[in-house]
């Protein structure tokens, strides 16, 4: 990650990361996704201090961030896969008890109608 509080250094640093390649004018799409796999925007608020130091800080904290949702997503992941083996638990142990069921009312009905004979 590169961090630079100037356009012209941004500007520099990916010049020096992406050299120019003089390809065919058929050949040159691969470049916009190229570059935009090592650019970034910082957006700062007008008035804010952007020393190195505070930008530093914005850019560890924010990172701190996605990476605690990074977490909690894999946690609701985990739990989401465990909801649903124990949701396939639950239906295959109703099927079985409606399979019992039936054949309980259907012993009841036999048991009813030899007692009726």
């Amino acid at each position: 990650m590169f961090v630079s509080p100037s356009i012209e250094g941004t500007a520099r640093r990916l010049a020096e990361l992406l050299p120019t390649v003089d390809l065919p004018d058929g050949f040159l799409q691969w470049q916009a996704p190229l570059l935009a796999n090592y650019s970034g925007h910082v957006f700062v608020p007008h008035g804010v201090e952007t020393s190195a130091a505070t930008l530093w800080q914005a850019v560890l904290e924010s990172s701190l961030a996605k990476l605690s949702m990074q977490a909690e997503i894999a946690e609701l992941r985990s739990q989401n896969e465990f909801l649903k083996s124990e949701q396939q638990l639950l239906e295959s142990e109703i099927k079985e008890s409606e399979v019992r069921s039936r054949e309980q009312e259907r012993l009841i009905r036999r048991q009813q109608q030899q007692q009726q004979q």
